[in-house]
């Protein structure tokens, strides 16, 4: 199975509906310094945007496309930060239409 922008699209709308689902349980796992409650909302927030990418491109542009929108989109340091790992996912992917298992795991890799 490859990974196409349509897939990656899709991913990224479950990543986002999930999110939004468990966004209570992640604002209570924010205690340090303060518990100030808003680290879920600010993640959900910030991936609230992905439906507006494009289907039918490339994994590489879908992921740029998603990165943008994030970034764009991002509230907080939470949010700040999941779409710079989005955006560091999209850099690896950068041109490529289809990825195999092999790619996405050397993608992650260099996204740390």
């Amino acid at each position: 199975m490859k990974l196409t922008g349509s897939l990656y699209r899709s991913m990224a709308l479950s990543g986002a509906a999930l999110l939004n689902n468990k966004m209570e349980e992640i604002n209570n796992l924010n205690v340090f310094p303060v518990p100030d409650g808003d680290t879920g909302i600010n993640m959900s927030l910030t991936m609230s945007t992905v439906g507006q990418a494009v289907e039918g491109k490339g994994v590489g542009a879908t992921a740029d496309k998603i990165a943008g929108l994030m970034l764009r989109s991002a509230r907080g340091n939470s949010g700040a930060i999941l779409s710079l790992f989005f955006r560091g996912f999209a850099k690896a992917l950068k041109d490529v239409n289809e990825a195999e298992a092999d790619k996405v795991v050397e993608s992650l890799k260099l996204n740390h």
